[in-house]
């Protein structure tokens, strides 16, 4: 899915069409969405495929040649297995400057970018490209601190119930986390 966005007059809005200063957001796009932003912004391919590999690491790639820059960011997931039982894992997040437009590419729909699309983070602006990927950068590491405080009372939780009773069940879920 291609999503574009832009300020206009102090106006966070959805676009039709790809305009210079925007902000292009692909969520587990199709061969042919990528070819589209990659026509219509001058991407790489090659960087918009990078963060749909879930293996792919955090890096940060300056391409002097064509001009452009991917950061590649790991961004925490929690997903429900179970009834009481959560899994805590990451997936990489691109994020692409090319001329004047800044895009971001993500295998799934993203809590943390939606906060941005949302309305949700204050003085967020699509031309202010630095500012942007700062703001994402914060939130995405206060995510990370938050989950690893969940996973440490759960942790605590669990180590509690293991000693005072021996099932597996709690093992298993100590073994999860």
């Amino acid at each position: 899915m291609v999503s574009i966005y832009k300020h206009i007059n102090g106006q966070f809005s959805l676009l039709e069409d790809f305009e210079n200063g925007s902000w292009v957001n692909l969520v587990a796009p199709t061969n042919e969405e990528l070819n589209l932003v990659s026509q219509k912004t001058g991407a790489d391919i090659d960087l918009l495929h990078a963060a749909l590999d879930e293996e792919e690491r955090s890096r940060i790639e300056m391409e002097e040649e064509i001009n452009q820059t991917i950061m590649v960011v790991d961004i925490p997931r929690v997903e429900k297995e179970g009834t009481d039982t959560y899994v805590y894992t990451t997936l990489p997040l691109g994020i692409i400057f090319v001329g004047d437009y800044i895009i971001t590419v993500c295998l799934i729909k993203s809590s943390l970018i939606e906060d941005f699309i949302k309305g949700k983070v204050k003085k967020f602006y699509t031309y202010k490209r630095t500012r942007f990927v700062l703001l994402l950068l914060y939130r995405n590491s206060a995510r990370y601190l938050r989950y690893l405080r969940l996973i440490d009372k759960a942790s605590e939780r669990l180590n509690e119930e293991v000693q005072r009773s021996y099932r597996n069940k709690e093992l298993f879920q100590m073994m999860a986390l």
